[in-house]
């Protein structure tokens, strides 16, 4: 747990609040540290130069600066050092924000919100808006934030997949310059870089390139399985590679391979209650398990996953189930 506490103004910082952490370091409670601080020693606890943690979003120098106190980095700069070293920022109190920074920040939870609920057409309009922003524009971070939101809508729209890998690429060599596919286990990947990859996986497959979306999806997964630090820190979105990876293999027929793979899936969303994505990696189970002929026990994960998905109000997923139910085993759910 992070506890926060309040100095005065700290001229040194052009900030008006700066924010002390309390944070766990391999066992030790490490307390009334500044922000600088505290990345510098989880940098320096993972064994990470300044001038690899900061590029090419930072210069080292500006890093070392953030590092010694002398700046205070906006809350998405702490955030893509967090993810960088293998930390998941929701663990961490909520930081310095400016009026302008958190103006941004609830346009882009708003565009977030109709993404995932695909309101597609609201969600355009925000882009629009923001592209009209020079300060938002010419901000790395921003912009790479931005190109996802177009490459997610791009795909809800079913746009041309070349179009789509064009805004995906430069999305990602926004962070990654020299990005390629078959190094993305030894990338520093920030949440928006592995959504990135998982778009790109998503547009593979539905190009017909399966074997290319598992690929990635396994070098992801190889990714957070050596930089994170517990299953905690790996977050929402391992659980996600695994349902996205086990799909793909079971669409390839590799189902014993895919049903293994659910099984760690399983645990991890029972470790870090993702009670969410649980029943769609169950449901990926019980289509493997029926592929290889084992009805009595798909039934048995389908009713689970059917029922754990009404529960979470996921009625997207319900309908999926039932409608699998029905077709291959013939029954249905009241």
């Amino acid at each position: 747990m992070f506890r926060v506490y309040y100095m005065p103004k700290i001229e040194t910082c052009h900030v008006d609040k700066i924010y002390l952490i309390s944070f766990d370091i391999g066992g030790e409670i490490m307390a009334g540290f500044m922000v600088g601080e505290m990345i510098r020693r989880l940098r320096m606890q993972r064994g990470i130069t300044q001038e690899f943690l900061a590029y090419p979003y930072l210069e080292r120098g500006h890093l070392s600066k953030i590092e010694r106190g002398k700046t205070m980095p906006n809350k998405r700069t702490i955030e893509i050092l967090l993810e960088r070293l293998g930390h998941n920022p929701k663990s961490f109190t909520v930081f310095y924000m400016d009026q302008k920074t958190a103006e941004i920040q609830s346009i882009m939870d708003e565009l977030e919100g109709y993404l995932k609920r695909r309101k597609i057409r609201e969600a355009d309009a925000l882009i629009a808006r923001l592209e009209e922003d020079v300060e938002f524009t010419s901000n790395d971070l921003y912009r790479q934030y931005l190109l996802s939101a177009k490459a997610s809508s791009a795909i809800s729209k079913k746009e041309d997949s070349d179009k789509i890998f064009d805004i995906l690429r430069n999305a990602i060599m926004i962070g990654i310059p020299l990005f390629k596919e078959d190094d993305i286990e030894k990338y520093l990947l920030t949440k928006i870089d592995i959504e990135l990859i998982n778009m790109m996986a998503v547009v593979y497959c539905e190009d017909g390139h399966l074997e290319k979306s598992i690929n990635l999806m396994y070098r992801l997964k190889e990714n957070f399985d050596s930089r994170f630090v517990d299953n905690v820190s790996k977050g929402i979105h391992y659980p996600l590679v695994i349902y996205n990876l086990t799909k793909y293999l079971g669409m390839s027929e590799r189902y014993k391979e895919a049903i293994k793979l659910c099984d760690a899936g399983k645990e991890v969303c029972l470790d870090i209650s993702a009670l969410r994505i649980l029943p769609l990696i169950i449901m990926n189970k019980a289509a493997c398990l029926y592929e290889l002929g084992d009805k009595k026990d798909c039934e048995k994960l389908l009713r689970q996953a059917y029922y754990a998905s009404e529960m979470h109000e996921r009625f997207d997923t319900t309908e999926e189930i039932k409608n699998y139910a029905e077709e291959k085993l013939g029954i249905t759910f009241l």
